[in-house]
């Protein structure tokens, strides 16, 4: 797969859910954490953890309950979205991981409740 690191068979990454979009020219990951609780910092640092090595496209950590207030008040009240950041490029935006509430009734997100390392994201 060109654009995987040739290393990936050594990821010991157990992620809820990996999607690999694949073409002749590249692969593009995206890693998912689905958690039955409030999202915590534990939480997060898993994610990131697993974002570091495996460097997706994209990453998102969902819960039906968001993220915990505890998570919330490090995020928004005291601006800390650099610890979303797990990808840094030289010359571009950093990857940041996505922290949402998964809605079970309408079995969406509810983007209303989006934390991520960009604040323009879920603003249009």
């Amino acid at each position: 797969m060109t654009g995987v690191p040739g290393d990936w068979q050594s990821w010991d990454i157990r992620a809820d859910v990996l999607g690999i979009v694949s073409s002749k020219a590249s692969t593009r990951l995206a890693i998912v954490e689905c958690k039955n609780t409030a999202i915590t910092l534990a939480h997060l640092s898993q994610l990131l953890g697993y974002c570091r090595v495996a460097q997706p496209e994209y990453a998102f950590i969902l819960s039906p309950f968001g993220a915990s207030s505890m998570l919330k008040r490090l995020l928004q009240t005291y601006g800390r979205k650099d610890v979303l950041e797990y990808q840094h490029k030289k010359g571009k935006v950093p990857r940041s991981l996505v922290i949402a509430r998964w809605d079970p009734v309408t079995k969406n997100l509810d983007y209303a409740s989006l934390i991520t390392g960009d604040d323009n994201v879920g603003r249009i």
